[in-house]
Order: C-alpha cells, then sequence, then structure tokens
C-alpha cells in the first residue's frame, strides 16, 4: 500500500510539473515586425517562466519582446500549479524601492482572444497576468473568469503599471488582496488606459477601485466598470484614489462599500480633473460618501452625472461628500435616488427633470452631438444620458453600445429569474462561430449553450433552463455568461433565485 501512494505521489507531481511545462512558440522571434505567435497555456508559461525553466533565451529578453496571441487559452489548470500558487506573473515587483525589479517592457497584443480562469494566490507585491510592466505596450486581452489574490499591486491585467499603455483589454472574475487593488490594473503610474473595462468582484483594504485601484497619472479614456466592490479607504467604483491624473468619458455601475472616502466613480480625487462621465448603482459606507467622488482635493469636475443610491452613517453628498479648494461645473445628482438633498458640488435636480425629456437648465452646454446621447425611450441608460462611444451595462449586462471596438451586446430576462432566463445578442457583423458558456462565481463551467456555431448579424436569442451540462439544476446564486465571437468576448451577470 505505501509503495501504491508513493507511486500515486510520484504520478500526481509528474502530472503537475507537466502542466507548467513551459513550449516555445512556433512562430515569430520576438521582434516588433516579427513577434512571437502565442497559441496554448505553454506558450504563455514560456514568458512567465524563470531562467532555471527555461534558460535561454534569458527572462529578461522574454520580458522585453513582442508577443500576438493566436488562439483563445484555457488557463484553469494553473490552479494547481506550483502547489497552488497558481500563475506566476510576467514581470516582478518585489516591494522595495528601485530594488531589483524585473519588468515586463515590450508588448502584448491578445487580438481579442481570450485567457479563461487564469488563477493566482501569491501573498507578495505585484500580481496579475503582468505583475509589473513599465514601458509596455497591452491591448486587446480579453481575461474571463479569473481568480486573483495578492498582497499589494493586484489586478486582474496588471499588477504595476508604468509609463505604459492599455487599450482594449477586460476582465471579468473576482480579485483580493491588501492595498491597490483593481479590476483591471492595481496601480496606473504614469501610464493610459483606453476602451477597457472590467466586470469583477474587488475586496480588499485601502486604495480600491472597481477598474484601477489608484491612478497616478495621465489617463482613463473611454472605460466602464461593472460588479461589485469592497474596501476600507479610498473606495471608489472606478479608480479608488485619483492624483495628478484625468477621467474622461467613463461611468461605472459598480455597486460598492467602504469606510471613509468612498465615491461612486473615484473614491479620493487630488489635484485631477473627471470629465464627461457618470456613475449609477449603490454607494454605501462610513463617512464622506459622494455618488460620484469621495472627497475632493485642488480637484474638478465637468459635464458629468450621479444617479446613485448614497447611503453614509457620517458626512455625504449627493454628487462629491466632501471638498477642499475643489469645484465642479454642469453636473448633476439625481436628489430622489441617491436619498441626498445636499452636496459639496454640482447641482440636485428630481429623477424627471434628470431623464428624457429632461429640464432645459439641467445638462447645460453638454455635447449631444458628438460625446453624450439622448436615451428618448428608456431603454438604454433609464432615460438618462449615455455615452455615444461605448456600450451602456446595466450592472454587468452589456446591453447596448456603437464603436466600442465593435463589442456584441448582450442581456437577460428576467434578471433575477428562476426557473429559466432569456439570453439576448446582437452581433453587429457576421462574426463567424460563436459561442455561448455559463460560469459560476468560482469561475467554473456551468453550461454551454451554443458551442461553435454561425449565428448572423443581427439579434438572437436562447433559453437557459437553470441546469448544467449534465441535466441538473443548480443552485441559487449568481452566475456570469460569455458571448465569445472570433473577435471579442462579451459577458453579463445574472442572478438565479430560488
Amino acid at each position: 500500500m505505501k509503495i501504491l501512494f508513493l507511486l500515486s505521489v510520484l504520478i500526481a507531481a509528474i502530472a503537475s510539473l507537466a502542466a507548467q511545462t513551459a513550449t516555445q512558440p512556433a512562430l515569430g522571434n520576438g521582434t516588433n515586425t516579427d513577434p512571437y505567435q502565442i497559441a496554448t497555456l505553454e506558450n504563455l508559461f514560456w514568458i512567465a517562466a524563470d531562467d532555471s525553466i527555461v534558460p535561454s533565451p534569458a527572462q529578461a529578453i522574454r520580458w522585453s519582446s513582442h508577443y500576438i496571441q493566436t488562439a483563445d487559452i484555457d488557463a484553469s489548470p494553473t490552479i494547481d500549479w506550483f502547489e497552488g500558487l497558481g500563475w506566476s506573473p510576467i514581470g516582478c515587483h518585489n516591494g522595495l524601492v528601485n530594488q531589483n525589479h524585473k519588468p515586463f517592457s515590450g508588448s502584448y497584443n491578445g487580438q481579442n482572444h481570450s485567457i479563461t480562469a487564469l488563477y493566482m494566490n501569491r501573498p507578495k507585491w505585484g500580481v496579475g497576468f503582468i505583475g509589473y510592466a513599465n514601458n509596455a505596450t497591452i491591448t486587446q486581452i480579453a481575461l474571463q473568469s479569473v481568480d486573483v489574490c495578492g498582497n499589494v499591486y493586484v489586478g486582474a491585467l496588471v499588477g504595476y503599471l508604468v509609463l505604459s499603455t492599455v487599450s482594449d483589454c477586460f476582465s471579468t472574475g473576482d480579485i483580493s488582496g491588501n492595498q491597490y487593488l483593481g479590476g483591471l490594473v492595481g496601480y496606473q503610474k504614469t501610464s493610459a488606459i483606453s476602451s477597457s473595462y472590467s466586470s469583477v468582484s474587488v475586496y480588499g483594504s485601502n486604495y480600491i477601485g472597481g477598474l484601477v485601484g489608484c491612478q497616478d497619472g495621465l489617463t482613463i479614456n473611454s472605460c466602464f466598470s461593472a460588479g461589485t466592490v469592497d474596501g476600507n479607504y479610498n473606495v471608489g467604483g472606478l479608480v479608488g484614489y485619483q492624483r495628478d491624473a484625468t477621467i474622461d468619458k467613463c461611468y461605472s455601475k459598480v455597486d460598492l462599500q467602504g469606510n471613509q472616502h468612498i465615491g461612486g466613480l473615484v473614491g479620493y480625487q487630488n489635484n485631477s480633473t473627471i470629465n464627461n462621465s457618470y456613475r449609477t448603482g449603490l454607494v454605501s459606507g462610513n463617512n464622506i460618501i459622494g455618488g460620484l467622488v469621495g472627497h475632493q482635493y485642488l480637484s474638478f469636475i465637468s459635464f458629468c452625472f450621479s444617479a446613485s443610491q448614497v447611503n453614509a452613517s457620517h458626512t455625504a453628498g449627493g454628487l462629491v461628500g466632501s471638498r477642499y479648494d475643489s469645484s465642479s461645473t454642469s453636473s448633476y445628482w439625481d436628489t430622489e435616488i441617491s436619498g441626498q438633498t445636499t452636496s459639496y458640488g454640482g447641482e440636485g435636480r428630481s429623477t424627471q427633470q434628470m431623464t428624457y425629456p429632461f429640464d432645459a437648465d439641467t445638462y447645460v452646454d453638454w455635447d449631444f452631438a458628438n460625446i453624450w446621447a439622448i436615451d428618448s425611450d428608456h431603454s438604454i441608460n433609464d432615460g438618462y444620458p449615455y455615452l455615444r462611444q461605448m456600450p451602456v451595462s446595466t450592472h454587468d449586462n452589456i446591453i447596448s453600445g456603437s464603436s466600442f471596438s465593435q463589442v456584441p451586446t448582450l442581456r437577460n430576462y428576467p434578471n433575477p429569474f428562476n426557473p429559466e432566463t432569456t439570453i439576448c445578442f446582437y452581433l453587429p457583423q457576421n462574426t463567424g462561430e460563436v459561442d455561448l458558456r455559463i460560469y459560476n462565481l468560482r469561475g467554473q463551467l456551468v453550461r454551454t449553450l451554443i458551442k461553435s456555431t454561425a449565428y448572423p448579424r443581427g439579434e438572437s436569442s436562447i433559453v437557459w433552463n437553470g441546469r448544467d451540462d449534465l441535466g441538473r439544476a443548480v443552485s441559487s446564486g449568481t452566475f456570469f455568461y460569455h458571448l465569445i465571437t472570433p473577435q471579442r468576448c462579451t459577458t453579463g451577470r445574472m442572478t438565479l433565485l430560488k
């Protein structure tokens, strides 16, 4: 029996090692003109592996090279890697000041292919698909159903982002840790993020955001966040802490709660600007709570609105919870939805005054020709204005969009539901074969409703009866559904009540 036991342990160990095999891509040489072509999980691990696993080319060379992804990648085996630590991040930030950091400084183009069920449980600094990026270009990466746990600088895509650009990326799943946590990026320093979104559950202590934990310099443009956020200090639906930076044409529909400096879009705004942005959903906390911003310091808000419910034990405001030497222009909050009659910035309006047909003294000087659109039939954003160049979501379900990288639209009704729900999707073009999959909150595949089936441009629908692939009724709870096309994955969230 002992021999059999030892043999089983040996087999398990060999299997674990095999799961962590690093295989150099068959195509590409890592240059900008001929990037390495990543097609498998083994190719992906080849980038991240240390020099003891891949002696040549050295890790420093691999982390400064260029990559494109050519296929969807199932990363679920990472849950068993490295004795439960999971994925080893690309790029290393050790937490010390300017000491022995090893950043990723190349480029990675996911070409809208997915990386699904990536798992990390590493109580360290700089945790994410890319742990530390410096002078990097990151685009079109679709991270689905991730489970990421770290300590400081934690994000699904990048833990610590410096002097880099991120565009057309998204994440779904769960993020947890201590400080500087974001659904997409943990810490953004002198970097630009554009046309990206997150639909995640984020749980941590300080500097917690639905998209970015801390934005320290440059811009976030045309991005949004959905899901839930739970933190302590400096907690925001989009950004936890904003410093010397700009947010433009963004929104958040995150449900969030925390202790102090809690804002529907930004928790704490320091010497920064927010333009043409909005916020809906629940904001709950103890002290200094705002529908759009918790606390403003030497900062500015323009052409923004909040239709957030604001619950606070102490200081709260419909648009801004508190401020010092800051201002706002042509910005509004819904006094009925928020439950707040006062604010340290903005102008209060009733729901009727803020929804179509809104009053003439609401949304004064707003650019409805190029930036904002009118929801005349209340079908897209409950009658509130929405951003023209972005999809609109009701919490986590993307239901309408225009030119946001040709994102398909997706929704389900009823939601919550029992015993079944209809999932509707609109394809903006003939995309080729599509998949529609349902996952639970742990990132486990529950049901494949559509597999490699061609659908034409236009509206289609399918019914889910609340059963898994084996015909078993699933338990009540929250589920993610993913519509996967050759161009992009679009995600939604639904709740089964029994």
